[in-house]
């Protein structure tokens, strides 16, 4: 699946490139941006209830569903000069609801982390803890 992705996004890039259009192959990435895995390591299906970037925009956009023993991972990006990126997604299973919050300001330190409802564990490992983050959650 992840594939399929990947060859979307490089497809649809050049194609942005090609065209001269604005997006986000010609934004400014560089200046913050937050790729966030979520592996699914229970035996419950998550299936995404609600999810929102309150600073930024979409890069990669997550599935709708995380089979369990799979994986997902998605990208938020600022959407200005001196912009940051924030967010939040809720997943729903069998035993309740966890959610990942992640901020990522222009200029203050990151903050990333989990809450859940459900009887499942939320460990994270912060990968990159710069303007270009990247975080991995298992949800066990």
């Amino acid at each position: 699946m992840n594939l399929l992705r990947i060859g979307t996004a490089a497809a649809l890039a050049t194609a942005g490139l090609a065209a001269g259009l604005p997006g986000v192959a010609q934004a400014k990435v560089g200046d913050h941006a937050v790729k966030i895995t979520v592996v699914n390591d229970s035996s419950y299906d998550f299936t995404r209830a609600r999810y929102r970037v309150t600073e930024g925009g979409w890069d990669v956009r997550p599935f709708k569903d995380i089979s369990a023993g799979d994986s997902d991972w998605f990208r938020t990006v600022s959407d200005e000069e001196k912009g940051g990126t924030a967010g939040n997604i809720t997943f729903r299973t069998e035993k309740g609801e966890f959610t990942i919050t992640w901020l990522n300001p222009y200029g203050a330190p990151n903050e990333f982390y989990c809450t859940t409802t459900a009887k499942l564990s939320c460990d994270d490992e912060v990968i990159d803890n710069s303007a270009l983050a990247e975080v991995k959650f298992t949800i066990g």
